[in-house]
């Protein structure tokens, strides 16, 4: 195997994420060419992109993600039909854990990505024994130390850390995070949520519960240090956790200023920051005009996704989710008139897939978007997505579809990925 290492620090990619049918890089990132991989790491020297360039690698416009829970994630081009149409990106996302995608999957054991997943261990050492054996030009002699240190041990270390900062899992993001390639700095501002329905798979069973302004600041404080001059490369703050919305307007806003500031938002290379958090039907109703303005006010752009499930009484039981049908319906109608009304407020809901729910669950989700809404409205994403993760696959399409078919609302699948 070839251990010759290429290195050209500071690389400058696009300064605005955007929607492309090729790969592309954001902000500020070193790439290094090494055993036949073209590999971009972050400013502290850590693998998060790579790509094969040997015969076997699976397709040439496809790669590997390391997320900050030191997760691969593999982006597929092929074998799945319709994927912009189906998840709003051209590429699609797929996870080395169990989710709950409907377009298939990767077999993360083939040898070329089995290989390209431990590059981290046989790269650290080449570095490492590059710079005892050799005089390196001072830059590269820099970005080769910082490669030296991300051993595949110290990257785990470096997970932990963060999960130790916010004293909480993550265990699925907003869909919206899509929009910034779920690079996200996570602050968490709440812990649980106001219902803990039977159905899902991400709750904590715990009550809910705001988190302290010293708490929130104090973790702000250690994610700058723990980013370090990698925080130029991001622009999006998620505020976690299952229901951040309802830790009220005042929290919401004062951890993303605070953010703003602290984490240098306003200095990222990548431009347009945003801030994206969970919200229930409740919290959002909730919601006062004055609330409204406040969070509109903020620096950042704001995404809200609620959780609605189902606008039917017996699948709302079924699914042990305490809240009535007309309170689903009037969150869902709000949720258009907060996006005619603010155009700095972005609010998507998220809707269930299941053949196994009551007649009338898919139904019901038509009549009240056909009703609510004579024709397209362009702001604003409805996602659907499987109970349970699991269902046979054709008849969950089909109900997608079926809401889809509609086109009164953008409606994609929503791909559960954790932090």
């Amino acid at each position: 195997m070839d251990t010759e290492i290429i290195v050209h620090p500071d690389r400058h990619g696009l300064s605005r994420y955007r929607k492309l049918s090729y790969p592309a890089r954001y902000g500020r990132y070193h790439e290094v060419r090494f055993a036949g991989h073209t590999c971009h790491l972050n400013l502290g020297g850590e693998i998060r992109f790579v790509q094969g360039s040997g015969p076997d690698w699976p397709h040439p416009m496809e790669w590997l993600k390391r997320s900050l829970g030191n997760d691969w994630i593999y982006y597929s081009v092929r074998g799945y039909d319709d994927t912009f149409d189906r998840i709003g990106e051209y590429y699609l996302p797929c996870f080395s854990y169990p989710g709950n995608s409907l377009l298939g999957s990767i077999d993360f054991s083939q040898p070329p990505l089995q290989r390209a997943m431990r590059l981290p261990g046989s790269l650290a050492a080449a570095a490492d024994r590059l710079l005892r054996e050799h005089t390196v030009e001072s830059r590269a002699a820099e970005v080769l130390t910082a490669i030296a240190a991300a051993t595949p041990a110290h990257l785990q270390a470096r997970a932990r850390r963060l999960q130790r900062i916010l004293r909480a899992r993550i265990p699925v993001l907003p869909p919206d995070c899509r929009h910034v390639d779920y690079d996200v700095i996570p602050v968490m501002i709440s812990e649980g949520c106001l219902y803990n329905c039977g159905f899902c798979r991400v709750k904590t069973t715990a009550g809910f519960r705001v988190r302290s302004p010293a708490d929130i600041r104090q973790q702000i404080d250690a994610l700058a240090e723990y980013f370090g001059a990698d925080l130029a490369n991001y622009n999006a703050l998620f505020l976690g956790q299952n229901d951040a919305l309802a830790a009220g307007s005042a929290t919401i806003c004062r951890a993303a200023e605070y953010g703003y500031r602290r984490l240098g938002q306003e200095r990222s290379l990548i431009r347009g920051p945003v801030v994206l958090l969970f919200g229930s039907v409740d919290s959002f109703l909730a919601l006062t005009e004055a609330d409204l303005a406040r969070l509109a006010g903020l620096p950042q752009r704001v995404f809200i996704n609620i959780g609605l499930e189902s606008f039917h009484g017996p699948s709302l039981a079924r699914l042990a989710k305490p809240v009535h049908p007309g309170r689903v319906r009037d969150a869902f109608a709000r949720m258009l008139a907060v996006n005619r009304a603010w155009p700095d407020l972005e609010v998507t809901c998220n809707c269930l897939l299941d053949e196994t729910l009551p007649a009338g669950h898919i139904e019901s989700m038509a009549t009240v978007i056909a009703d609510t809404l004579p024709h397209h409205y362009p702001r604003g994403t409805l996602y659907l997505s499987p109970v349970a993760g699991t269902g046979e696959p054709t008849l969950l399409l089909r109900q997608f579809k079926k809401i889809q078919s509609l086109r009164r609302i953008d409606t994609l699948l929503y791909l559960l990925q954790r932090l």
